[in-house]
């Protein structure tokens, strides 16, 4: 639901759930969380069953101290209609994200900005107290899962290596992270064929940790795209595997191949759309394969290119990344 536009978000969720769509991710900084609830409250328990639906959301980065944590997820429960089925489940909500590792000035302004135009920081809340937050959130029944968005392989290890100490030698749990009880179930992070994340993923995989790919398409419409970016939509070698599967028009032949390409990973997949032709086309994903070496070849054309680096406009037209001066920053190391 990223870029969903209000007026239009409610229409796609509930044609989706018509459909057959069974996950929806969602996020407070997205800015759509009540329309989507207005659906979920029309659909649940008449057209779907709460237990057949899975929801996502993320914790924003203005509420990483753990004074908020659980404040923030009663707000987007409350916003999403699902607060109220506390006597039919023992858990409100199916997995709950820290949207990212940064942390913004503490408040309920989303991008507060110093007056140069840059991005006013908070405190640096150590991730391990958030994390400790969020660990509540499932004791307290609030979330069944809990996992991290856009952290990179040591902030995950973090948390990881703190569980895997305390089950095999439970003197030097204090010697290396005090806190984690609870390991992250999910890592969702950009992936696509120019960014295939190969590390990240195997560093998920190794550590029973589900990796979720966000932009499967490229995104290509990113508020910060320049006409210079490469895109997939350009790219020959995709065009041809498209042109060789016989469903649908060019375009969606396209989004298919994207799509299955994550599949045939293994990854969960969040393609965006509100258009309901594609809603209903993405579905065909599973009538189709691609070969081994169609994989190996769009798997080859990767070329760590990051399509989802936030920027701010500054008061002089200029822009800049928004938080790569951020101490949590996470796109500095390799992986």
């Amino acid at each position: 639901t990223w870029k969903s536009a209000k007026g239009e978000v409610g229409a796609a969720v509930d044609y989706a759930l018509d459909a057959g769509y069974l996950h929806v991710d969602c996020a407070m900084v997205y800015g759509n969380e009540k329309e989507i609830g207005e659906i979920f409250k029309k659909k649940i328990g008449t057209t779907i069953k709460r237990s057949d639906l899975f929801v996502t959301s993320k914790l924003w980065n203005t509420y990483h101290h753990p004074d908020d944590v659980a404040k923030a997820l009663k707000k987007t429960l409350a916003d999403l209609h699902l607060d109220y089925l506390l006597t039919f489940f023992l858990f409100f909500f199916d997995l709950y994200l820290i949207h990212w590792p940064l942390t913004f000035e503490r408040g309920d302004n989303f991008f507060p900005l110093n007056q140069d135009g840059s991005m006013r920081y908070g405190e640096a809340y150590p991730l391990e107290s958030t994390w400790k937050a969020m660990e509540q959130c499932v004791e307290t029944g609030l979330t069944r899962h809990i996992g991290l968005s856009n952290f990179n392989s040591k902030q995950v290890f973090f948390f990881h290596l703190s569980i895997q100490i305390l089950c095999c030698c439970k003197l030097k749990i204090a010697h290396i992270l005090k806190t984690a009880k609870i390991r992250p179930a999910v890592l969702q992070c950009e992936s696509h064929p120019y960014f295939t994340q190969e590390k990240l993923v195997h560093f998920c995989k190794d550590n029973g940790i589900v990796f979720t790919a966000y932009s499967p398409l490229g995104s290509r419409d990113r508020p910060w795209a320049k006409p210079t970016d490469p895109s997939l939509f350009d790219d020959p070698l995709l065009k041809d595997i498209a042109k060789s599967k016989s469903t649908g028009v060019a375009n969606v032949r396209f989004f298919f191949v994207l799509i299955r390409f994550q599949i045939q990973r293994g990854h969960i997949v969040l393609p965006k759309s509100t258009q309901k032709t594609r809603l209903k086309s993405n579905l065909e994903v599973w009538h189709f394969e691609l070969s081994d070496e169609e994989m190996r070849a769009i798997g080859s054309l990767n070329r760590n290119w990051r399509a989802c680096l936030p920027v701010i406009q500054l008061p002089d037209g200029t822009t800049t990344s928004r938080d790569a001066k951020h101490p949590f920053w996470p796109f500095a190391e390799e992986f």
